[in-house]
């Protein structure tokens, strides 16, 4: 049991579960990304260019946002 939760610890320390598309569902909601994601595909598409752009919903999400960059 030790065993599988040190593998477990040290498996999920290397993932990074934020993504670009879950903050900014936080920032704006589901249906204002998905209609981003119709008119901008070149900008999703390119995850620095995409951060660049969510730079605008920083403020209150420090953190989350600080996580994207990671």
């Amino acid at each position: 049991r030790m065993l599988l939760g040190l593998c477990l610890i040290l498996f999920t320390s290397f993932c990074s579960y934020n993504n670009c598309r879950d903050f900014h569902i936080q920032a704006v909601g589901i249906e204002q990304v998905r209609q981003f994601e119709l008119d901008f595909p070149q900008i999703v598409n390119d995850r620095a260019v995409y951060i660049a752009y969510l730079q605008k919903y920083y403020k209150g999400r420090e953190h989350i946002f600080i996580q994207l960059l990671k």
